[in-house]
């Protein structure tokens, strides 16, 4: 099970002994030279990958004692840099993980400057997935990242019934805009990324929005979100999403666009920069939760930030045009 976050509290709450779906490794490995890095890390997340999951613990020796690793590789941070890596130490690639920076606690045995980083993998319905950098299969067994033999790689390629997507954000253009109930109400497009990281055709898929995040409360109880159609207003609405039978092949991607549907209140009146703030504000933190779902599976729920693709000059523009009473010019 992939948590949402892990703290440094569930790091001193996890048993002495190393078991099948979790594994330590102290901050000493990131003393070696990054090659050799890279094969222990592909080695463990082989092993969980085709074992049905579990989380790799960086930066904590196997006594269960704090070292930590290097907060950052180059410019880069240590977490984004695992991150980047992380898919491709694996043939196939690894698509089902998140890796996690651990929060620290209030009297932090975490040394400064150096950080605890957990890589939660699932259980992969691609498996069997090799290591890249060795080209060898693992799974765990007895709390060890071991070699896996013939007969465990035959029952892992049965389970292979289902395609394995993944979602991401392309871009996002304005469509239009019109007054409504004090406000501007635009429409823009979403468009989206669809790809098939498994060996199974994705035959029929669907993306829904299933819940969107602000860090104002109360805040879409004021600002209303719409997805979809609602004919009142003849302006998007609803939770239906895109539900298609287009069919993707393994190792393919495709771009659909989705309507999505929002109002802008803000000082009338005023400058130009009273909206653009207002749009900043609407999007700064806010994560939208949409699900990926096939025939086979009801899918993970993925979040996606669009704060910085929300074209903010554009829409200033077509307010403007659509309202200049709005503003002072």
């Amino acid at each position: 099970m992939k948590r949402e976050s892990w703290s440094e509290q569930d790091i001193l709450d996890l048993p002495p002994e190393e078991s099948d779906d979790f594994d330590r490794k102290g901050g000493r490995l990131f003393d070696e030279v990054e090659d050799k890095v890279l094969t222990t890390i592909a080695k463990a997340l082989s092993a969980f990958a085709n074992s049905g999951g579990g989380s790799l613990v960086l930066g904590v020796k196997d006594d269960g004692s704090i070292d930590g690793i290097p907060a950052m590789k180059g410019r880069a941070t240590i977490r984004d840099w695992l991150e980047q890596k992380a898919p491709h130490l694996l043939d196939y690639p690894l698509a089902d993980f998140r890796v996690h920076t651990v929060l620290r606690g209030e009297q932090s045995q975490i040394p400064i400057g150096r950080e605890i980083i957990v890589i939660d993998v699932g259980d992969s319905a691609a498996a069997p997935h090799q290591s890249a950098r060795d080209h060898l299969y693992y799974h765990r067994q007895g709390g060890r990242s071991v070699p896996a033999k013939h007969f465990y790689l035959d029952l892992l390629r049965q389970r292979l019934t289902h395609p394995v997507l993944t979602l991401g954000m392309h871009s996002i253009q304005t469509q239009t805009a019109q007054e409504l109930n004090g406000g501007i109400y635009f429409i823009v497009n979403l468009t989206f990324v669809v790809r098939n990281v498994g060996r199974i055709v994705a035959h029929e898929w669907a993306i829904s929005l299933r819940n969107v995040e602000h860090p104002t409360e109360g805040f879409f109880e004021r600002h209303r979100l719409m997805f979809d159609y609602e004919h009142e207003f003849q302006i998007p609405y609803s939770s239906g999403g895109i539900e298609l039978r287009q069919p993707i092949l393994p190792g393919r991607g495709l771009r659909q666009t989705r309507p999505l549907g929002f109002p802008v209140f803000f000082p009338v009146g005023g400058p130009i920069f009273n909206f653009t703030e207002a749009v900043e504000e609407r999007f700064k933190g806010t994560m939208f939760h949409f699900q990926l779902a096939t025939e086979f599976s009801a899918g993970e729920i993925s979040p996606l930030g669009l704060e910085h693709l929300i074209p903010v000059q554009e829409m200033a523009l077509m307010a403007v045009q659509t309202a200049p009473h709005y503003f002072s010019l």
